[in-house]
């Protein structure tokens, strides 16, 4: 029996001899208190019975140790309220993931949460940790998961991203930076008051965040073609040279994680995905979708002008997702972590590139976050702030 955060509860251990063994699933919430009234104590009750005395409405428990029945004591379980948005509610319990190897740097993580299952990914999508029986998570938390909030040991809040929510099918994926010097990485939640955290900021969890609902390009310099919002995306067009381009005013150097999330609006050329300064073969690194053959498109690792490492890709108009690799050594690329391709090179001082040739093509979103994981995980368990 769930009960309400909000309001005064029974604490783990009403009694040193009572609650504590009616906490059914280990969340620290009595979810069993009493199955009958006596309208006379019986002298001898079951182990640890909990029962109702009729005489004075006291809740009891029978003390095996002296065959003598008490009085449960009741105190409330304050939680916490120390984060943003509170709503003049309190957070109770939190998702602690233990971190075991400090981070000397910053670094973002990914959080994935499926049903009672906890993952943690570093951004080149390794497993980090992983923990089960977390359900209770799902009964507590806010449908709309507006009461997230992510913080270190010291309850310093965390910036972080809720990047998908299935509170239905209990599916949700969490995007932290994780500071260095951090020794937890924890996920609050519970707080049916709260609203929606100032620290869930997207351009704060990654090094470049930009989404085509914002109807913005002022992060851009759109050199050709013709970039059009619209319902589902950002359409780009052919201008001169059969070539829509864009690429950010931000440059970056390695090592970085560039995803892109994309498709073709119909059947046709190809698209470049990266970094440079050139739309043509000159100063450009990346993963470059050929013309469409057939059924499918060949795709290769591009540095300049030559391509490396082709593999076959079959043709769509579904959504996909590129992910884009550049270390100082090499430049990788992954099509929804299913088709790779690769090439050496050593380059610096590159804005992120996009391009569309012979067709249309459309942009959803774009990220880029550092190429680092310095962190090490312990378990995810379930913890309490009372």
């Amino acid at each position: 029996m769930p009960f309400d955060p909000i309001s005064y509860q029974l604490a783990k251990k009403a009694t040193a001899q009572s609650v504590v063994n009616y906490d059914r699933n280990g969340d620290g919430f009595i979810e069993y208190i009493a199955t009958r009234k006596y309208e006379t104590m019986p002298a001898v009750g079951a182990m640890y019975e909990l029962a109702i005395d009729n005489a004075d409405g006291y809740l009891k428990a029978f003390n095996p140790a002296d065959n003598s029945w008490r009085r449960v004591s009741y105190a409330p379980l304050n939680g916490y309220s120390g984060f943003d948005n509170a709503g003049g509610g309190a957070w109770h319990n939190y998702i602690n993931i233990p971190v075991t190897t400090i981070p000397s740097e910053y670094a973002q993580y990914k959080v994935v949460i499926n049903g009672g299952t906890v993952e943690v990914y570093s951004v080149d999508g390794t497993l980090k940790a992983s923990g089960s029986g977390l359900d209770s998570f799902w009964t507590y938390v806010r449908s709309d998961g507006l009461d997230l909030r992510a913080f270190d040991q010291a309850k310093s809040q965390l910036y972080f991203y809720v990047e998908s929510w299935d509170y239905v099918n209990q599916k949700a994926t969490i995007r932290v930076k994780l500071p260095s010097g951090s020794t937890e990485l924890n996920i609050a939640y519970g707080n049916q008051s709260a609203i929606k955290s100032d620290y869930e900021d997207p351009e704060r969890v990654y090094d470049f965040y930009w989404h085509y609902s914002s109807n913005d390009l002022s992060a851009f310099d759109v050199v050709k073609g013709s970039w059009t919002f619209s319902s589902d995306g950002l359409h780009s067009t052919d201008g001169s040279d059969d070539v829509a381009y864009l690429k950010t005013i931000q440059i970056f150097n390695p090592d970085i994680v560039l995803e892109v999330k994309h498709k073709s609006a119909g059947s046709g050329g190809g698209y470049t995905i990266g970094f440079g300064e050139q739309y043509d073969t000159s100063a450009k690194l990346g993963i470059y979708s050929g013309v469409r053959q057939g059924a499918n498109r060949d795709h290769s690792a591009v540095v300049d002008g030559t391509l490396y490492n082709t593999v076959s890709y079959p043709f769509n108009t579904d959504w996909h997702i590129t992910r884009v690799i550049w270390t100082t050594s090499k430049i990788e690329a992954w099509i929804d972590d299913d088709y790779y391709t690769y090439a050496d090179v050593s380059r610096t001082d590159y804005p992120v590139l996009l391009q569309s040739n012979n067709h249309e093509h459309v942009w959803e979103w774009v990220k880029v976050s550092k190429f680092a994981d310095p962190a090490d995980f312990g378990t995810p368990v379930i913890a309490s702030f009372d």
